[in-house]
């Protein structure tokens, strides 16, 4: 029997539809404990600590539109901690299932649950 960890993520709320955040979107990752990771996570921590970020979630949305904590980071180091998040993502043994929903479409907090609802049961 292994052991099973899942982290749950969202972006975007159950509001209106604004042009700023037009999608409601939930990312579920699921990585089985068996499956070692300790090699690449080390590599992404080491990487984090050489840029002064030690300790550091980095978060993408941020990181690429320049804010918060990526808003005076130079635009080369945030390019290459965007690559080494991308790196450590191609080379981990993990799943994922993310569900994006068009808030122009489903208007509302009962309609945005509906659509996650479906698709989480069917997959």
């Amino acid at each position: 029997m292994t052991d099973l960890s899942i982290f749950i993520d969202e972006s975007g709320d159950f509001g209106d539809y604004q042009d700023y955040c037009p999608f409601y979107i939930i990312s579920l990752v699921f990585h089985e404990q068996n499956n070692l990771i300790n090699s690449q996570v080390k590599k992404l921590d080491d990487f984090l600590i050489q840029c002064n970020l030690k300790n550091h979630n980095i978060h993408t949305a941020p990181l690429i539109r320049k804010e918060k904590s990526y808003k005076n980071m130079d635009i080369n180091i945030r390019s290459k901690l965007f690559k080494q998040l991308f790196n450590f993502i191609r080379n981990v043994n993990i799943t994922y299932k993310t569900i994006v929903v068009d808030k122009r479409i489903y208007k509302n907090q009962v309609d945005i649950i509906k659509v996650i609802t479906k698709e989480l049961s069917s997959f």
